[in-house]
Order: C-alpha cells, then structure tokens, then sequence
C-alpha cells in the first residue's frame, strides 16, 4: 500500500467527494461541508461518541461505510508494518461489516465467514479477491472487477445493494494495491450522473446478452474507462497532496 492510507486528510477530503458524489446519485439531499465536518469529527475529532448523524439517509450510510474500509484497510497496514512488510491480503470477511451497513436486513451476513461450498457469496468474493492479487495495473483492477460487480448487481449476488457492496470491494482493493480510489471532484459530480443511462444500457445488455457481447460492447468500454480515467485522476491529486 502507499503511505497516502495512514493520512487523516486523505480519509476525510476523498471520503466526504466520494460520499457526495455518490449521495447524488442516490437524490440524496446534503451539503458537501456536513459531509466533510461528519468524516473529519469521526477520524481527528476527540468526542467521536457525540457525532451528530447526517441529515440524508444515504450520506450517512455511505460515510459509515467509508469508515468501516478505512477501518480495514488500516488494519491492513499494521499488519504489513507489524510483519516485515509481509500482506495478510484481502479476506472474504473483511467485507462482512461493509455489507451490513448496505443491506441491514443482513439475510447473507454469516456466509462472509461460513466457508462451506455451497455459500456462493464466500465462493464468488473469494474467487474474486485470489483474482484480483493477480492483477498488477489499475486497468486490469478496474476492468476485472467491473465484471464482477455489474454481473453480481444484475443477479442480486449480495442482496439489494449489490452494486454499492461490490463498489465499495473496489474501492478497498483498489486502495490496498496502492492505486486511487475513484473519485470525482464534487464540482464534477454531474459526470458521475451522466453515466446513470450507460449503467442501465449495461444492465440490460447482460439480463439478455452473451458474456463476450456485453464485456466487449459499448457501454462497458465507456464506463469502465470513466472509472480507470477517474482513478488515475485522482491519484495525481493524492500525491500532491496526502505523500
């Protein structure tokens, strides 16, 4: 991982552009400046027990969310600085607590920690967490688990927020191979939503397409390069500002 994972700033400035940005998506309705207040009193404030919730469902789920990675990935870190630099890599049940605060049904909850071969969710996590300690560039993440996530949404692999769950293992894997996560500036947070129509076209291409069809068609090449250019994007800004 790059030393950008240990500073607070980082955590706090891409955390409140990634939970506003993806708010909008969601019709949430909260400022960007609560969001950052939110995130920079949980990370650097001393009265972590008297947060005040935000005022839009989706944002605080989604700051939630973001806090429970940094969690993870921290916890990553010290293992790698307590361990010669040796990486205890990614684990099925490290996403466990992310897909809570996604689906508080939390119907698949215990398969993150249930082995058995039958549990498709610790199957096809698994699966994809050994593929992705294969990949070596930001293209190749990005792509790859692009698959995965817009196969798993359109099959409901990890309940009702599939989508958002699968992002968030992006996210985190992205982050723990020592790229960007993606992230667009909030005053471009318009281009997140101009992806919304190519996102269904997708969805509908892979309810009725082939696997080759839809992996090689227009809306896939579209939004998986916005996301890649995005992430390299903002790995710029991460190492002007948080290295």
């Amino acid at each position: 991982m790059k030393e950008y994972y240990k500073n607070d700033e980082f955590w706090i400035c891409a955390g409140a552009d990634h939970t506003f940005n993806y708010m909008k998506m969601l019709d949430g309705k909260c400022s960007l400046a609560e969001i950052f207040n939110s995130l920079e009193t949980r990370i650097v404030g001393s009265d972590f027990d008297h947060v005040s919730k935000l005022p839009d469902k989706y944002a605080e789920m989604l700051a939630d969310t973001w806090m429970e990675m940094r969690r993870v990935i921290l916890e990553k870190g010290k293992f790698i600085e307590e361990n010669n630099g040796n990486h205890p890599g990614l684990k099925v049940s490290d996403f466990k607590d992310i897909y809570l605060l996604l689906n508080k049904d939390g119907n698949l909850y215990d398969q993150f920690t249930n082995e058995d071969e039958n549990n498709l969710v610790y199957e096809k996590l698994g699966k994809m967490i050994k593929r992705s300690e294969e990949l070596n560039t930001v293209d190749e993440i990005i792509t790859e688990i692009s698959i995965f996530l817009h196969k798993s949404h359109v099959e409901s692999t990890f309940g009702e927020n599939s989508l958002l769950f699968c992002w968030f293992f992006l996210q985190t894997t992205l982050i723990y191979k020592g790229f960007s996560p993606i992230v667009s500036f909030p005053n471009r947070h318009f281009e997140i939503l101009e992806m919304e129509p190519i996102t269904d076209s997708l969805h509908d291409e892979i309810k009725i397409k082939q696997y080759e069809e839809w992996v090689q068609g227009e809306s896939f090449k579209i939004l998986t390069s916005f996301w890649i250019t995005k992430s390299k994007a903002y790995y710029e800004f991460i190492e002007e500002n948080y290295m």
